[in-house]
């Protein structure tokens, strides 16, 4: 809610006073009597407006009923630029030959309604109650009912024994009906309503109590003028006139938050339905804003953002977490258009990074800064697995599955050490050690079903077709080698 200004006020007894409720600071206006406000800045308004009591009626050689509390208006009220009139009513009162009901109290276009008298016995004529009054106790037993009050709830009834007690009821109070005497008690006054509008909790509009009279036993019972606002007048006894009690006026008590306190602030309604809580001075500290235009909740800790920030749902379904500043340290967006998942630690892309999910359904693993040690990439459009450590394409190298059937190990560098192809359309095995072709090289299979064996250097010269040469006590076959190189044993060429 967002708080009217109010930029001045008059009247008789009125009063500003800026209290701290709950960690927030409020402007409390409270008008006793009549007088205005300026609203400068339109906006809400806090409010209580207590009609005032009815007094009791007079007393004579019995007990008049209480009076009835004046109603209570609690609420929040937007209210507009200008000047607003208030009018507080006043408390009822009595002489020993009449009582008169409390005035309404009206602000901000709402009106409290004032309670009404207590039955009794003035100017030689029994007073019947009215607008909530009690019962009061005369042997005619005309003002022995309690009345209703307009808006709600009614006085308690009288009760008498001819000649002996009389006791009267109690007002009807802005919270509840007054009670009713018996043999033994009076009525008690009906209860108010509570209200903490200031701060402290107190009950406002309650009814006024009844009171016992016994024939050459009781006392009379002076009247008392309750002090606090729309209460009614407690009954009286007497022998003989007594006037009644008064009852006690109303009030106007108006509060907004204090112009440009560090308070909590909730926006709620309108465009943005949207909650913002700020504590702590600045846009730091704590802040949340959810709902409406805007379905993401961003916390910010700390100040400025640093530390730890969330922003998750709405037209963003990603979540971003960062702490330690900037985009450092650990950051995580998962959702949204960007299914994948993102890890950073460290500072820049380097220490530990993932990606995974979304477009790309590969995983890659960085460590140590660059795309190096160890580097992985499994699944997606390439079936392969490369893993790579060391720095570049060194050491240990492995490409499987895919379009390519075949397995590749390389280490060391280039192709050499070890190398083997198998499988895909070359069903061949090539075993290679010593760098290029030298050394042990075998081909099997295939086009080729026979085996060649050559050792100690390369087959650089000469052609060979046919039986080209034969163990000892085999018949050498025909031909001719052009160029060749004789070991142990016996070797013959043909044409």
């Amino acid at each position: 809610m967002v708080y009217a200004v109010i930029s001045a006020f008059s009247g008789t007894g009125a009063t500003k006073t800026t209290v701290n409720i709950a960690g927030t600071s409020y402007d409390i206006y409270e008008m006793p009597a009549d007088g205005a406000i300026t609203v400068g800045t339109p906006g809400d308004v806090d409010y209580l407006i207590v009609g005032a009591g009815g007094a009791s009626s007079p007393a004579n050689y019995n007990a008049s009923g209480g009076g009835s509390g004046g109603d209570v208006l609690i609420g929040t009220q937007a209210v507009s630029a200008g000047t607003k009139a208030i009018t507080v009513g006043l408390g009822g009162t009595s002489t020993t030959s009449a009582a008169t009901s409390g005035g309404d109290t009206s602000a901000l276009g709402l009106t409290a309604l004032g309670g009404g008298i207590g039955a009794g016995f003035g100017g030689g004529a029994a007073i019947l109650p009215t607008d909530g009054g009690g019962g009061g106790a005369r042997d005619d037993g005309d003002s022995l009912l309690g009345a209703a009050h307009p808006t709600s709830y009614r006085g308690g009834n009288g009760y008498r024994v001819s000649g002996g007690k009389k006791h009267s009821g109690g007002g009807r109070g802005a919270g509840g009906n007054g009670g009713d005497a018996d043999a033994d008690t009076a009525g008690a006054g009906g209860p108010g309503i509570l209200s903490d509008i200031t701060g402290l909790s107190v009950e406002y509009g309650a009814g006024g109590t009844g009171r016992i009279w016994e024939l050459n036993v009781n006392v009379p019972t002076d009247p008392e003028t309750p002090t606090i606002p729309g209460h009614g007048g407690p009954g009286v006894t007497s022998r003989p006139y007594l006037a009644g009690s008064p009852g006690a006026n109303g009030v106007v008590i108006l509060r907004v938050a204090t112009p440009g306190a560090t308070t909590p602030n909730e926006v709620g309604g309108g465009s943005i339905a949207s909650a913002v809580s700020i504590s702590g001075g600045a846009v730091g500290q704590t802040h949340r804003l959810g709902g409406s235009a805007i379905a993401s909740a961003p916390d910010a800790t700390g100040g400025a953002l640093g530390q730890t920030h969330a922003i998750g749902g709405g037209v963003v379904s990603a979540q971003v977490s960062a702490s330690g500043g900037g985009l450092g340290q650990t950051h995580a967006l998962p959702g949204g258009a960007v299914s994948a998942q993102v890890a950073v630690s460290g500072g820049q892309l380097g220490q530990n990074h993932r990606i995974g999910g979304g477009s790309v359904t590969s995983q890659v693993v960085i460590t140590g800064g660059a795309i190096g040690d160890i580097s992985a990439v499994p699944g997606g459009s390439i079936a392969a697995q490369v893993a790579i450590a060391g720095g570049a394409l060194g050491q240990t190298h492995r490409i499987g599955g895919g379009s390519a059937v075949a397995q590749a190990a390389i280490s060391g560098g280039a192709l050499a050490q070890t190398h083997a192809l198998a499988g895909g359309s070359v069903a061949a095995r090539i075993d290679a050690t010593g760098g290029a072709l030298g050394q042990v090289h075998r081909i099997g299979g295939g086009a080729i079903a026979s085996a060649f064996v050559a050792a100690g250097g390369a087959f650089t010269q000469g052609q060979v077709s046919g039986r080209r040469w034969a163990r000892p006590g085999e018949t050498p076959g025909k031909g001719k080698i052009l160029t060749g190189r004789q070991g142990p044993g016996s070797l013959r060429g043909w044409r």
